[in-house]
């Protein structure tokens, strides 16, 4: 399991690189993932900052 606190390591450092790494799925409309991605990144790091995925 990975901790959301402290330094990510290589592969789950971004969304993209989940997908790459095929820990993450993008399915549907793609072309909406890709314009609110700023968004889904922001919402991940701050449940990392907060621990609140912990």
């Amino acid at each position: 399991m990975h901790s959301w606190r402290g330094e990510l390591k290589p592969g789950f450092h971004d969304l993209m690189a989940l997908i790459k790494r095929s820990t993450l799925t993008a399915e549907g409309n793609l072309q909406i993932f890709i314009a609110k991605r700023r968004y889904f990144k922001g919402s991940l790091v701050k449940l990392r900052a907060t621990g609140a995925a912990s």
